[in-house]
């Protein structure tokens, strides 16, 4: 996933997360100018079907211009391996 935006400005990273399985997401790199300011989960609407998954949302603020990499990670809380990994590729001018 790639990301363009202005130093100082923050974005969003909005990933499905199946809670039930026990798999959650969580930041696993986060690079120096990069900032975590929030992170969230919003669950499926009303009258959504079963097992519909919830959203996670990590939003982070870029300090200055450059080229960072933000890893994330969907993990169970025993498990040592994540079962999915999405990484974030953000250009900030």
């Amino acid at each position: 996933m790639d990301v363009e935006v202005r130093a100082g400005e923050a974005f969003n990273v909005d990933l499905p997360q199946l809670g039930v399985a026990g798999y959650q997401w969580l930041v696993a790199e986060l690079p120096a100018g990069v900032t975590l300011v929030d992170d969230s989960t919003a669950g499926p609407g009303a009258g959504a079907a079963p097992g519909t998954p919830a959203q996670r949302r990590f939003r982070f603020m870029v300090e200055a211009p450059g080229r960072y990499r933000v890893v994330l990670a969907a993990k169970r809380a025993w498990e040592a391996q994540p079962a999915r990994r999405q990484v974030v590729e953000v250009t900030a001018r």
